[in-house]
């Protein structure tokens, strides 16, 4: 059984991996906006060195670079947009699906220990029955617990789980819209 040592170091190194993608999504966002822009000062850069007797045919090519270079940065802007937009909504639902089977696994640890709980001292009275007909009573009750307690847990777990698969579904819902 995990304690809540090593499930907080699992969400912590969880947090830190969706972080680096994160970091990294960023910088080729970041590389991305600054080719754009390069490219747009080379456009800028040419148009206006171009020679005296070819400006006027140098001016309308470098406009249409010009035009062409911004078409392309709001292209880049608007991938980068999306991309952001995207793995936003891909880290959230990986966090929502982590917290519900946090939620599962505490429900069967919490089910476990209810279950041994309930049992009380009944597995001592079982081993100290003096006859079979008592016996086979307390082994009656000590399944009838640990049904119980197995149905209880796992419906707390189902539940956890179908909570955690909505609240993921929840963003990339929204993003498909």
């Amino acid at each position: 059984m995990p304690d809540a040592t090593n499930v907080r170091d699992t969400e912590a190194i969880g947090a830190e991996t969706l972080a680096s993608v994160a970091q990294a999504m960023a910088e080729i966002a970041q590389r991305a906006m600054s080719q754009g822009q390069e490219a747009w000062e080379f456009c800028f850069n040419s148009m206006t060195t171009a020679q005296a007797p070819v400006a006027a045919t140098g001016y309308e090519r470098g406009r249409r670079i010009m035009a062409d270079g911004h078409a392309m940065l709001e292209t880049y802007r608007q991938i980068v947009d999306r991309s952001m937009d995207d793995l936003q909504a891909y880290i959230s639902a990986g966090a929502s699906m982590s917290r519900g089977l946090l939620r599962a696994q505490r429900a069967y640890i919490d089910g476990l220990r209810n279950a041994v709980e309930s049992w009380g001292d009944k597995p001592q009275a079982l081993l100290r029955s003096t006859s079979p007909i008592e016996a086979a009573r307390m082994q009656r009750e000590l399944c009838l617990d640990a049904l119980n307690g197995i149905v209880a847990y796992n419906l707390a777990a189902l539940q956890a789980l179908s909570q955690a698969a909505q609240d993921a579904m929840r963003p990339l819902h929204e993003r498909a819209r």
